[in-house]
């Protein structure tokens, strides 16, 4: 009962240094071992001894899981949405107001949505938008924000990676060493 996480050992466009890529347990790995590409120098592994795929499955999740939508009305005219961003969020990716702001203008260039309210410290706006499929659109604002939402909110600390670097690329820890061991780009 053991998990390996493939850490990335370098910041590049896709992700910080010590960002969580994927994890696979010990049967995955007997199938498929890492392969040539995911060991240094981009990547380093951390073996959990102790762990199984879900004790640790929630490390890779998502920062797509606080950016969501509400509807709050629809009728023949359209729809209103109140969008949520997580305020950490917009603190990670620029001033305040940028990345709101960079979404409000992307909105209503492409979309025709209408500004109703916001309250950018909270990270929360109301927009109208005129009657159009809804999924079509989620999907194409989880597209072009995908660069900046898709990095991972878990990362190991970049002082670990350096250490799983000079330990050859592989480092093995405990359960309890690895919550030690994780950040959290919301609350850090």
């Amino acid at each position: 009962m053991a998990v390996e996480l493939l850490v990335r050992a370098v910041t590049d466009a896709k992700a910080v240094k010590g960002a969580i890529q994927t994890i696979r347990a010990d049967s995955e790995l007997v199938i498929r071992p890492w392969a040539r590409l995911e060991t240094l120098p981009r990547f380093v592994q951390v073996r959990v001894s102790n762990a199984t795929l879900a004790d640790v499955n929630n490390y890779t999740e998502s920062l797509r899981t606080v950016f969501n939508w509400e509807l709050l009305n629809e009728n023949v005219a359209g729809r209103q949405y109140r969008v949520f961003i997580h305020p950490r969020l917009v603190q990670l990716f620029g001033a305040r107001a940028h990345f709101p702001a960079r979404l409000r203008a992307w909105l209503e260039n492409q979309f025709g949505a209408f500004l109703v309210s916001a309250d950018l410290e909270a990270g929360e706006a109301t927009f109208n938008f005129p009657n159009q499929d809804w999924q079509l659109l989620r999907d194409r604002i989880m597209d072009a924000f995908e660069a900046p939402i898709s990095k991972r909110r878990f990362f190991i600390d970049p002082d670990d990676v350096d250490t799983a670097i000079n330990a050859g690329g592989r480092i093995t820890v405990t359960k309890g060493q690895l919550s030690n061991r994780l950040r959290d780009r919301l609350v850090d």
